[in-house]
């Protein structure tokens, strides 16, 4: 009886055995085919190559020995089990057995929870990364919340994924619509029911920032300004998170979001305070340039600018100030990621191919265009940052640096000193006011844009384009910044829309050796890899050149649409036949 009983535990310990030896290799089978979301590197800067990183590596090792070690537990189990089994009443082969069975078992429980611990490991490191707003697949991809932003969010500050924003930025977020501001601001601050601001990994806590100030001029763009103590740390950076939820209304009473829906972003706080004050890089029309009357003035700035310091009507808004005689009626738009600056006037005097109105500075005209700083907090002091609003200030509060010889002086109503002229340029003994003068014909441009090369090339299939790639056209003439916008004028579109990304415009103007082009880059998430996923740039009529004449017909490359075609427009460098306009 006592024989059976042995052999019963010896073949238990047997089978059993066998069943975690096929489940190992089952388990191998499988983990080797399932992606574990790994592929981070580009994300916290290591290295890859063909999808592979670091972190891939170095957790197939630990699997890999892991199962290893696991079959070789299971078949010492199987060998104990064995040696049972065939004792024959031989107490040292069974003691022998008991021993090797309870090693072996220990062993496999050890290997199980280092299994574990490591798959928990992985998973808090992979979550935490796409929490932080990695760049791969899944949800880090910026599908779901992300995309919500594509119809409502024309832009904001700090970008998606930005690293190394200083501590004492401010944030700004512009939505494509008007918003009922109430949901927004309360009482002059932001509204933390519907605004959230916190760290990222204290998500489920919710600490928001501290004293936060909110602020908009016209309904569209909202500004949230710190009061110190400032958000981050002086010795760690941190990621932080906003989330615009559900609750934002329009200001027509529809709602922003879908019910349950919303927008957030993430951006990284570096242990910096940001003194540095901003500079004007170009600016349009050039120095003593003689221009066609509907020449639009642009002005771009090395860095994000303040917009409620850089935005609004004329004469009334006079941060900015276009005199040819008198200051000039019309209005300032900001742009570009809130790097570019843009003043049309309300003098009407003709119609583009589109039929929308253009408008005109005076004709044969001198007309002297000012950019003013803001007035410093502590003047003398070599301090940049300013809390007023009567000029021009960066994300953090430094005013402008007009005559770009890295120190605060301050305007002209606070020093006394002349602005800075381009047009004769000395540092000395000037303000930090900027000023150029260029001059008007009586000529009015006509010419309407057309795209002179893109990028990805419309010969690209979707397994030859990197995820990361930013498509780009390059445009012959100078464009209107302001007149690029998501949907209205640029669309991203995807194929399935389920790989829909979150996408953002920025522009440039090419470099000396083509002054008069303009670059324009569809920013995005990384794409959707997979195999049935295909992208399609869509440039509208709606985009203008610096002259307002909109890209209609719509050529490029080596198409010349033409209106008597029925199809003004082209697709994939050929007159488009089949294309959406």
């Amino acid at each position: 009886m006592k024989s059976l009983v042995k052999n019963r535990i010896g073949l238990t310990a047997f089978l059993v055995a066998a069943v975690l030896l096929f489940s190992f290799f089952s388990a191998l089978t499988v983990w080797g085919q399932t992606d574990l979301g790994l592929n981070e590197a580009g994300a916290i800067g290591l290295p890859s190559s063909d999808g592979r990183d670091i972190k891939t590596l170095l957790v197939d090792i630990v699997k890999y020995l892991l199962s290893f070690l696991g079959m070789v537990a299971v078949v010492i189990i199987m060998y104990a089990g064995w040696l049972w089994m065939t004792s024959g009443g031989n107490q040292y082969q069974l003691e022998k057995a008991k021993k090797t069975l309870i090693n072996a078992t220990i062993g496999l429980i050890i290997i199980v929870l280092s299994f574990m611990i490591v798959a928990w490991v992985s998973n808090w490191i992979t979550s935490t990364i796409n929490y932080r707003g990695s760049s791969s697949r899944g949800s880090s991809s910026g599908v779901g919340l992300a995309t919500a932003g594509n119809t409502a969010i024309e832009s904001h500050y700090p970008a998606r994924d930005q690293r190394d924003v200083p501590r004492n930025t401010r944030i700004v977020v512009t939505f494509r619509e008007p918003i009922r501001v109430e949901d927004i601001i309360e009482a002059g601050r932001v509204n933390t029911d519907n605004v959230k601001i916190f760290k990222t990994v204290e998500d489920n806590t919710r600490l928001h920032s501290p004293n936060l100030t909110a602020v908009t001029t016209d309904g569209r763009t909202f500004r949230f300004a710190q009061e110190e103590p400032f958000m981050g740390s002086p010795s760690e950076n941190f990621w932080y998170t906003v989330e615009l939820t559900s609750n934002i209304y329009k200001a027509n009473g529809d709602r922003l979001f879908s019910i349950g829906g919303g927008y957030s972003w993430q951006f990284e706080l570096s242990t910096a305070i940001d003194n540095e004050p901003p500079k004007i890089a170009s600016f349009i029309p050039r120095i003593n340039a003689i221009e066609p009357r509907n020449v639009v003035i642009q002005i771009n700035f090395n860095e994000a600018i303040d917009p409620i310091t850089a935005m609004g009507e004329a004469p009334a808004f006079d941060n900015i100030q276009v005199n040819s005689g008198s200051m000039l009626a019309g209005e300032f738009y900001i742009s570009n990621q809130y790097r570019t600056v843009e003043f049309l006037t309300t003098d009407q005097c003709g119609v583009n191919s589109c039929g929308h109105p253009v408008y005109c500075l005076p004709a044969d005209s001198n007309i002297r265009t000012t950019v003013l700083a803001a007035t410093l907090d502590n003047p003398g002091s070599g301090s940049a940052y300013s809390s007023a609003i009567d000029g021009i200030v960066d994300m953090a509060g430094n005013s402008l640096d007009g005559n770009n010889n890295n120190i605060a002086e301050g305007p002209t109503s606070q020093n006394g000193l002349p602005a800075y002229d381009a047009n004769n340029p000395t540092v000395a003994s000037t303000s930090d006011n900027f000023s150029w003068l260029f001059s008007t014909n009586n000529n009015v441009d006509i010419t309407e844009p057309r795209i002179n090369s893109i990028n990805p090339n419309a010969s690209y299939n979707d397994t030859n384009v990197d995820v990361r790639e930013i498509p780009f056209a390059v445009f012959n003439k100078l464009i209107l910044s302001s007149s690029l916008k998501k949907i209205e004028t640029i669309s991203l579109r995807a194929n399935p829309t389920a790989s829909e990304v979150f996408y953002w415009l920025t522009s440039a103007n090419e470099p000396a050796v083509n002054p008069n082009q303009t670059r324009v880059f569809l920013n995005h998430r990384q794409f959707v890899n997979t195999v049935n996923s295909t992208y399609a740039p869509l440039f509208t009529s709606g985009i203008l050149d610096i002259y307002q004449n909109c890209f209609y017909p719509s050529g490029g490359l080596s198409c010349t649409a033409s209106p008597g075609t029925g199809f003004p427009y082209c697709c994939n460098g050929a007159l488009a036949t089949d294309c959406d306009p």
